[in-house]
C-alpha cells in the first residue's frame, strides 16, 4: 500500500540536498588526484570525522591510531591532499592546537594568484574619484595632502 497524503494524493517528500560531507565523500572517492593511501585517510575523515558542513578537526595521533599508521604518513597524506586542494586548513596547528580543515570540492576551487594567466589580470585602474561619483552619484573626490605637510615632531 503507497503513503497518502491527508487530502488523499500521494504523499510527497520534500528533496533533501546533500550536505558537503556527502558530496565531498564522492569526489573523493571518484578523484585521481590522490592515490589509495590518501583516499583511505580522507574516507575515514568523512565517514568518521567530519560535520555535515565539511569541517574536521582531529589529532593526528587518534587518526594514526584509528588507521593503524605512523604519525608521518598521516602527516604526509594530509599534505597531499592540501596539495591536491580537497582540504582547505582553517586553523591551528600551532602551538600544540590541533589543526582544524575545510572540505573542498575540486570542482569549485577558486584559483589562486598562481593559477591566473597575467594576461587575464586587468592592469588598468580606475580612478577612486569615478568610481565612488559612479557608484553614489556624489561627484568627484577630493583628496588632501594635509599628513604631508604637517611640521615634524622632533626630527
Amino acid at each position: 500500500m503507497s503513503a497518502t497524503s491527508v487530502d488523499g494524493g500521494p504523499q510527497i517528500r520534500p528533496l533533501r540536498r546533500p550536505s558537503v560531507r556527502e558530496r565531498w565523500y564522492r569526489e573523493v572517492i571518484r578523484t585521481r588526484l590522490v592515490k589509495g593511501a590518501c583516499r583511505e585517510l580522507l574516507a575515514h575523515l568523512a565517514v568518521v570525522h567530519m560535520t555535515e558542513r565539511g569541517y574536521v578537526k582531529v589529532p593526528r595521533e587518534a587518526l594514526a591510531r584509528e588507521l593503524d599508521i605512523p604519525l608521518n604518513r598521516v602527516t604526509d597524506r594530509i599534505a597531499k591532499a592540501v596539495k591536491a586542494g580537497l582540504l582547505v586548513k582553517d586553523g591551528g596547528g600551532r602551538n600544540g592546537q590541533v589543526a582544524r580543515y575545510h572540505a573542498q570540492l575540486v570542482d569549485t576551487q577558486v584559483p589562486t594568484e598562481q593559477q591566473v594567466p597575467t594576461d587575464e589580470v586587468p592592469t588598468e585602474q580606475v580612478p577612486a574619484d569615478e568610481v565612488v561619483s559612479g557608484v553614489l552619484g556624489t561627484g568627484p573626490v577630493v583628496t588632501s595632502d594635509w599628513y604631508l605637510q604637517m611640521p615634524s615632531r622632533g626630527r
